[in-house]
């Protein structure tokens, strides 16, 4: 419950950029395989269907998270970080 309590939303953000490693920590907790006998993942769906897809905006293009390879793979070559980052 103290998890929940202290969620909030961030609307400012390091002007660094994030680090290959982390970014890659990240895709894998947040959809990563991580039972590879079954393709069981870090998060659970419905029947096991596993119909989430995972994009990452970095300024080299867009890419969608492919979690069996555990690799970033192209969708197009532009940088959408401005229009895809914001909430509002």
């Amino acid at each position: 419950m103290d998890a929940l309590k202290a969620r909030r939303s961030a609307r400012e953000y390091a002007a660094k950029p994030l680090p290959r490693q982390v970014l890659s920590n990240l895709l894998w907790a947040a959809y990563g395989v991580n039972r590879p006998s079954s393709g069981g993942r870090t998060a659970p769906s419905a029947h096991n269907w596993q119909t989430i897809e995972i994009y990452a905006a970095l300024p080299g293009g867009l890419y969608r998270y492919d979690a069996k390879a555990h690799r970033l793979a192209p969708v197009a070559a532009l940088d959408a970080r401005e229009i895809a980052g914001t909430q509002d």
